[in-house]
C-alpha cells in the first residue's frame, strides 16, 4: 500500500529542526532528520518499501527495523495514512499556510504562526506580503537575523516602505534617527485607524490613558475647567477620559484617518490635522494649562524635540503629561518594533534644561506586547517659568 502524509499535517523547518504539525489537533512535534525524510517521501506514489530503499543510503541497513517502527506509529498517530491509489499528498500553498499562521498568531500561537509564516514563504519567494509577515513574526519571537533577512527582500520589490526602512535601522543595529519619519507614522495608524481601539484596549490591555489620568488627578491643584491640548490624540481614547475635567480640549494628530474616528466622539472642540513638532512651531494664539501627550513620544528619540517646543504654548504653573515605553540604556534607544524607548535620565535632564519641575514620575505596565509586559515612564511636569 502507498503511504501518504495526513491531508492535516504540514511539514515545517525552523530554528534549525524539523517539525509535523497538525493543523486539526494543533500539535507540533520535532522530528529528527530520517522522520522529515520519510514524511516527506509519503507522498501517495510510494510504497513503504520504496520509501526505506530511498532513505537507506542514508541511516544504513541496521536502522531499517528502526524506520519501519516509525513508520508504524505514524499511522497510528494519523501523520501517514496507507492507501490503495495513488492519490497524491494534499499540497496547501503559501496563502493557505499564511492564513492558518494568521489564525494562530490571533489565538497567541506566535511559536507555530512563525513556522507557518516562514513555509509560507518559502512557498511564495516572489510573493513580497509573505516576507513581511515573516519579518514581522520572526521579530515577534526574537529571531533580528532573519527578521532583518526577511524585511530586505522585502524591500527588493517595496523600496519606499518607509515603516519597514525605520524598522530596518534599529535590526541593521543602526545609529537611530532623531525621530520616525512623518510618512512611516502616517502609514501605521492610516492602516491601524480602523481597528486601533479594538487592538488596543481588547487585545493588548491598554492601560496608557488611565495611568496617565490618574497622575495629572494628582499632580493638578484644581480638577476642573482645564485649557488642555492633546498632541498625537489618535481616535480619542485619552481624550474621552480627560474631557470631563476639560472646558476646552484641542487635540492634533498627523493622521486624518485616525481624526475621523476621533470626531465622531465628540469630545474635542478643536482638531487639526499636523504633525505636531509642526503645529508646535506656530505662534500660540492661548496658552494650556495641560498639555497631554499619550503614548505618541514612542516616535521620537531626544525629547528636546518635542517638550523644548511644548513650553511656549504652556502656562506658568502649566502641566505637561506624558508616557515613554521604558529604556534601560540611555539616554535613549530604537526598538525593534520602530518605537523609542527612553532612559529616565533622558527626562530628568531634559526637563531640568526646560525649568520644568516633576510634578509626578512612576513606571506602569502601559500594555501588552506578544505576551510580555511594556513597562512605560509615566510623568508629569510643571511650568516652572513666570513669564
Amino acid at each position: 500500500m502507498n503511504l501518504r502524509i495526513n491531508d492535516s499535517v504540514l511539514l515545517l523547518t525552523g530554528e534549525g529542526a524539523y517539525y509535523s504539525f497538525d493543523i486539526k489537533t494543533k500539535t507540533l512535534t520535532r522530528l529528527n532528520e530520517t522522520a522529515a525524510l520519510i514524511l516527506g517521501l509519503a507522498n501517495g506514489n510510494l510504497t513503504e518499501s520504496e520509501i526505506l530503499r530511498s532513505v537507506l543510503p542514508l541511516i544504513g541497513p541496521d536502522k531499517l527495523d528502526k524506520c519501519r517502527k516509525w513508520i508504524a506509529k505514524a499511522i497510528l498517530k494519523g501523520l501517514i495514512t496507507e492507501q490503495d491509489t495513488n492519490t497524491p499528498a494534499r499540497n496547501y500553498d503559501a496563502k493557505e499556510i499564511a492564513d492558518i499562521s494568521a489564525n494562530l498568531l490571533d489565538q497567541d500561537e506566535v511559536r507555530i504562526a512563525f513556522l507557518l509564516q516562514k513555509r509560507a514563504a518559502e512557498l511564495a519567494p516572489a510573493d513580497p506580503f509573505q516576507w513581511y509577515k515573516l519579518g514581522e513574526l520572526a521579530h515577534i519571537t526574537g529571531d533580528r537575523a532573519l527578521a532583518r533577512s526577511a524585511y530586505e527582500t522585502y524591500l527588493e520589490s517595496q523600496p519606499n516602505d518607509a515603516e519597514i526602512l525605520h524598522i530596518l535601522k534599529a535590526l541593521r543595529n543602526e545609529p537611530p534617527p532623531q525621530r520616525a519619519p512623518d510618512e512611516c507614522i502616517l502609514k501605521i495608524y492610516d492602516r491601524f485607524a480602523a481597528f486601533y481601539e479594538q487592538t488596543m484596549t481588547a487585545d493588548l490591555l491598554y492601560q496608557a490613558p488611565n495611568h496617565l489620568l490618574k497622575a495629572i488627578r494628582d499632580a493638578l491643584p484644581h480638577t476642573s475647567d482645564l485649557f488642555a491640548l492633546e498632541l498625537g490624540c489618535g481616535t480619542g481614547l485619552f481624550g474621552t477620559r480627560i474631557r470631563p475635567i476639560c472646558q476646552r480640549l484641542v487635540g492634533v494628530d498627523i493622521s486624518q484617518a485616525m481624526l475621523e474616528k476621533s470626531a465622531i466622539r465628540n469630545v474635542y472642540d478643536e482638531l487639526y490635522c499636523a504633525e505636531i513638532t509642526a503645529w508646535l512651531d506656530q505662534e500660540p494664539t492661548h496658552l494650556f494649562d495641560l498639555i497631554a501627550i499619550c503614548d505618541t513620544l514612542i516616535y521620537f528619540g531626544d525629547l528636546r524635540q518635542v517638550l523644548h517646543a511644548c513650553l511656549k504654548h504652556l502656562k506658568p504653573e502649566g502641566l505637561l503629561a506624558f508616557t515613554l515605553e521604558k529604556s534601560n540604556v540611555a539616554p535613549f534607544q530604537l526598538g525593534d518594533s520602530g518605537r523609542f524607548r527612553h532612559h529616565r535620565n533622558h527626562v530628568r535632564d531634559v526637563a531640568s534644561e526646560s525649568g520644568l519641575l516633576f510634578a509626578h514620575r512612576s513606571e506602569k505596565v502601559l500594555r501588552r506586547e506578544y505576551g510580555d509586559n511594556v513597562i512605560g515612564l509615566v510623568t508629569v511636569l510643571r511650568n516652572n517659568q513666570t513669564t
